[in-house]
């Protein structure tokens, strides 16, 4: 099993993760993603900015 850490430039300006092959990416069957709880935090604090240039 791998467990894959996503990061806050990933969640804001890369595809969405539904759209990423995963599986193919890192030849595993068993994957675990992990979304830390700062990423959570940044995440909420570019929800509530002024800042258009995030999504």
């Amino acid at each position: 099993m791998k467990i894959l850490v996503l990061d806050t430039n990933l969640l804001l300006h890369g595809k969405f993760i539904t759209e990423i092959k995963w599986r193919s990416i890192l030849s595993d069957q068993e994957i675990s993603i992990l979304v830390p709880y700062v990423v959570l935090k940044e995440l909420d604090r570019a929800k509530y900015s002024s800042n258009t240039n995030l999504i």
